[in-house]
């Protein structure tokens, strides 16, 4: 059963991961593939003054694609996820870059973090006792 996101940012999000100039993971908001592939090339190639040709990023996937791949139970989380072991992320997205206006997927990603910090800290409190 195909899902339909119920919110543009959702809708129209598309993430990829880049390699020459920026390597890292890009979040873009585009109405279909073809122009989230076109804005990340020419997005990059502006902000690291290179000519697109030269631009390299792979794994363009939709918010759907990566829901339906993703195991966190907080399905908007799911875009960040990068590895998983099972039923357990192993890895998240760092440091992501975000070509969106939408500043629900930034305050996804601060929520993440923020419970990360939260587990780490705990953890180093609970070592120390």
């Amino acid at each position: 059963m195909k899902m339909t996101p119920d919110t543009p940012w959702k809708r129209n999000l598309y993430r990829a991961i880049a390699h020459s100039p920026l390597d890292g993971v890009v979040f873009v908001s585009a109405p279909n593939r073809d122009h989230a592939s076109r804005k990340i090339r020419n997005a990059l190639a502006v902000l690291y003054n290179t000519p697109p040709h030269k631009v390299d990023f792979d794994d363009l996937a939709s918010f759907e694609d990566l829901v339906s791949v993703g195991v966190s139970v907080d399905e908007d989380l799911r875009v960040f996820e990068m590895s998983r072991s099972g039923r357990e992320v192993t890895g998240w997205t760092k440091a992501p870059l975000f070509l969106t206006h939408d500043q629900t997927l930034l305050g996804k990603w601060a929520e993440l973090y923020a419970g990360i910090a939260f587990q780490e800290t705990r953890g180093l409190i609970n070592r120390t006792r």
